[in-house]
């Protein structure tokens, strides 16, 4: 996961809160459904590149978590 990639998505995610808002101050849905799916699709992407970095702390911590019972 690049910087770049943290940035692109941030940036399409405040794109949509924009829209958004926007759409909720003037009341035109469309605008405002469109923002909220951008502002989705930014979220969605920074959570589908963070998913390798949580896996790996996850499988790092099995050991720990089988031996201290946590799953019990």
């Amino acid at each position: 996961m690049s910087f770049a990639d943290k940035m692109n998505n941030k940036a399409q995610e405040m794109r949509g809160r924009i829209k958004r808002n926007a759409g909720q101050v003037t009341g035109d849905r469309r605008l405002e459904a469109e923002g909220r799916a951008e502002e989705r699709s930014g979220n969605l992407r920074q959570a589908v590149l963070a998913a390798p970095v949580v896996a790996h702390v996850v499988v790092k911590a099995l050991p720990r978590i089988e031996r201290e019972g946590w799953l019990d």
